[in-house]
């Protein structure tokens, strides 16, 4: 559904780029804060970055108190966004 958006918000018209850029930034932000774990530990996409580039000592780290809910809040946000470029809501600024 993204990267559909994105191929229509090129295709349509330019002032769909800036709904693009805000939904590629929820997007990149719901990646990095959503969390997850496996046997050894809890973890987010972002301690998993701080690890591979050398900013933390393991791959696990603690998770902040809320990532879960602002993780969902992005993807949601993402969501309407591609939903709103897709559906074409409102008139075009000229």
């Amino acid at each position: 559904m993204h990267v559909y958006a994105m191929i229509k918000a090129y295709k349509k018209h330019p002032t769909y780029n800036l709904w693009m850029i805000l939904s590629a930034l929820s997007f990149l932000a719901f990646s990095l804060l959503r969390p997850d774990a496996d046997k050894h530990g809890d973890f987010s996409g972002y301690t998993a970055l701080l690890y591979h580039l050398g900013g933390a000592e393991t791959e696990h780290a603690t998770l902040w108190a809320y990532t879960l809910e602002v993780s969902l809040l992005f993807l949601l946000a993402q969501i309407f966004l591609d939903t709103y470029i897709l559906r074409g809501f409102g008139k075009i600024p000229r």
